[in-house]
């Protein structure tokens, strides 16, 4: 066999033939951790969405779903890249207009929705994460302001045209991977934005603490992520301008609870770029 070591008296010790496969760098370690986290993950009752980016031979993107009839992606503009490793693909949007669209349904209970991103630069005052495309009660969205010093910020539609605003404890920083996670409960009240795993303790005003999240449905419905498409944008006559993201994102998840501070930390603990993050 060529795996073992040999001794002979006229070759003396030979030993076994290796290539670069045999020794896995920690990228290819966190990105054989990462699909063992989607195979498990897929198997969630409550998964509304999982997208890892990846694109079928048609070039719809993969969505896994435990729902009856997973939601459809419909990507604009954006890019195929490469992504968190060398072997996964991401979508980079660098245009106005470049987004992700897709339903997440309506009267949640509960939502969590979380994503992957990289930032390239901030090219307006507010740039769009995840938002939904009709701004009523119980829509959101999920963003990053420089009035907020780049803090992400995660807002959801009340029936009297006010909202509940979460801000990340911390800014997020370009050039870097981020995972961004928005937790909602209308049962706990619970409205919290995790960046990194940090839970969000932030507000950019004078006001204590957050504003709990009443007992209205939660309905984000058709989201564009990376963009804001409001479909009834006539009605703001100009004043909410562009909120085009500038970057990478590589994966985006939805489920219908509220995940725990552990499981967002396990998220974060398999999907890291590198054992060393952040640094």
């Amino acid at each position: 066999s060529n795996d073992a070591l040999r001794i002979s008296a006229s070759e003396g010790v030979t030993a076994p033939r290796t290539s670069a496969e045999d020794f896995p760098d920690t990228r290819a370690i966190g990105f054989t951790q990462w699909q063992l986290w989607c195979d498990k993950i897929t198997q969630d009752p409550d998964l509304i969405a999982h997208l890892p980016m990846e694109r079928r031979r048609k070039g719809r993107l993969v969505v896994a779903s435990a729902l009856a009839e997973a939601p459809v992606a419909k990507v604009t503009g954006a890019r195929q890249v490469t992504g968190r490793w060398p072997g996964k693909e991401a979508l980079l949007f660098d245009q106005d207009g470049d987004r992700l669209e897709l339903d997440l349904g309506k009267n949640h209970e509960e939502l969590t929705i979380a994503m992957w991103v990289k930032a390239d630069r901030w090219d307006y005052p507010r740039t769009a994460l995840a938002t939904s495309n009709i701004w009523g009660p119980g829509a959101l969205h999920l963003q990053t302001s420089r009035r907020a010093a780049w803090r992400v910020h995660g807002s959801v539609r009340l029936p009297d045209r006010t909202s509940v605003d979460t801000y990340s404890a911390d800014r997020m920083e370009l050039g870097r991977w981020c995972h961004v996670a928005y937790v909602l409960s209308k049962r706990s009240g619970q409205s919290q934005v995790f960046l990194n795993g940090v839970a969000s303790q932030y507000r950019p005003d004078d006001r204590a603490g957050a504003k709990a999240l009443p007992n209205i449905p939660i309905n984000p419905g058709r989201v564009s992520i990376g963009d804001w498409r409001w479909e009834n944008a006539r009605l703001t006559r100009g004043k909410s301008g562009p909120k085009g993201f500038r970057g990478r994102i590589d994966e985006f998840i939805a489920f219908r609870r509220a995940l725990s501070h552990q499981e967002i930390e396990e998220m974060i603990s398999c999907g890291r770029p590198r054992f060393l993050w952040p640094e």
